[in-house]
């Protein structure tokens, strides 16, 4: 940890790229998991990557967001360990005026690691844009 630090303390930018194994640790399924939607009967027979697409939006919008909300939004969900340190690291960048520090996260997380830390910086992209 020491060395990450020093080469973050050393670096004008930095940007964290997390995956499904930040989220699981908030209690949020990982998506091709056992236990994730891509391995779970829904009550519309479809897969999930038609679920939530544009076009099935646009064309059964309620059952888009009945979707949604019954599997991809966590409210219990809360910030683990890696989320306050990708706060404290976000928090430490606006402090020093050379640094940025960026996170990026590849799942979804119902806005667990961007509201509930405050991060300005978090972007989701896993069809959540």
């Amino acid at each position: 940890m020491a060395t990450l630090r020093e080469i973050i303390d050393n670096s004008k930018y930095a940007v964290f790229f997390g995956g499904a194994g930040v989220s699981t640790a908030s209690n949020i399924p990982d998506f091709r998991g056992k236990n994730g939607i891509y391995n779970t009967e829904n009550e519309w027979g479809l897969p999930p990557e038609i679920i939530i697409s544009h076009t099935f939006f646009t064309r059964r919008t309620k059952d888009f967001y009945d979707y949604y909300k019954k599997y991809m939004v966590y409210p219990s969900a809360v910030p683990n360990a890696v989320h306050i340190a990708l706060a404290r690291l976000e928090n430490d960048s606006l402090s020093q005026p050379h640094r940025d520090f960026y996170t990026a996260v590849a799942t979804v997380y119902g806005g667990v690691c961007r509201f509930a830390l405050r991060l300005a910086s978090a972007a989701e992209k896993h069809g959540t844009e």
